[in-house]
């Protein structure tokens, strides 16, 4: 039912709790992939450590290791080679909150009509931990205004999707903004469910980067997209651009 794909580069510190977490799963995916950019330091070898570990589990678990264009390259990679209906991306500093996450998601799954399935994820860094705001199917199109309205390490794919999209490599951070954003224009459908799905670490790709970046590639994907920008170019101005997401927090749940 379900394919996982892990991206990774230089992520031994990381990675191994990222594969317990799966590796953990009461209910398991049927198979797991794992894109790694051609790393220097010791993550391939735990890749091949826990390839065994996976087998033995009953995952079919398949790995590549060579260099590519970007996190977003690598994702696209992945998809090539997914065999299941559906798919996840839990990239190598992200975790399952607990073992029980894909048991209590899979009814959703096998009885879904729609394609994009997304929950809830905790926002995590040094010093703190933060729930992450919902944002229910009908606010999906106000919220996008703002920001990616949706969690990539808390949403479940349709893999026919990606017979139509693919993610932009021209981006850096914001790639998987754009997709949800054509997808929210296309009418794509997309189901919230309230539980707690993985717990997003602040160390990744986009935390790390310089905020302007992030500001530049959102301001850029939302024209590209044919979307008004005005709300994103607000968030130059920090003071204001906290004020909107409050109301925008609070309009979300009415």
């Amino acid at each position: 039912m379900l394919s996982i794909i892990t991206v990774c580069y230089n992520s031994e510190k990381k990675i191994k709790r990222t594969f317990d977490s799966v590796i953990n799963q009461r209910f398991k995916p049927k198979e797991y992939i794992v894109i790694d950019g051609g790393s220097t330091d010791g993550t391939v070898e735990i890749i091949k450590e826990y390839e065994l570990l996976f087998k033995n589990k009953g995952v079919e678990f398949k790995w590549i290791s060579e260099k590519d264009n970007g996190i977003y390259d690598a994702m696209n990679k992945g998809v090539c080679f997914v065999t299941q209906p559906w798919i996840q991306f839990l990239n190598s500093d992200d975790y399952y909150l607990n073992d029980y996450v894909l048991e209590n998601i899979k009814e959703c799954l096998s009885k879904s009509n729609v394609q994009i399935v997304y929950g809830r994820i905790l926002w995590e860094n040094e010093s703190r931990q933060k729930v992450v705001f919902d944002v229910p199917v009908n606010k999906l199109k106000i919220n996008y205004l703002f920001g990616c309205p949706v969690y990539q390490p808390a949403t479940f794919y349709s893999s026919l999707l990606f017979e139509k999209y693919k993610f932009d490599t021209s981006y850096f951070i914001s790639a998987d903004y754009k997709m949800f954003v054509q997808m929210i224009k296309d009418n794509v459908k997309f189901e919230f469910i309230p539980r707690f799905i993985t717990l997003f670490d602040e160390g990744g790709i986009s935390s790390v980067e310089k905020y302007n970046l992030s500001v530049q590639e959102n301001i850029r994907l939302l024209k590209e997209c044919d979307v008004y920008s005005g709300f994103v170019r607000l968030s130059k101005y920090t003071k204001i651009y906290k004020l909107f997401h409050i109301f925008l927090e609070l309009y979300s749940k009415l």
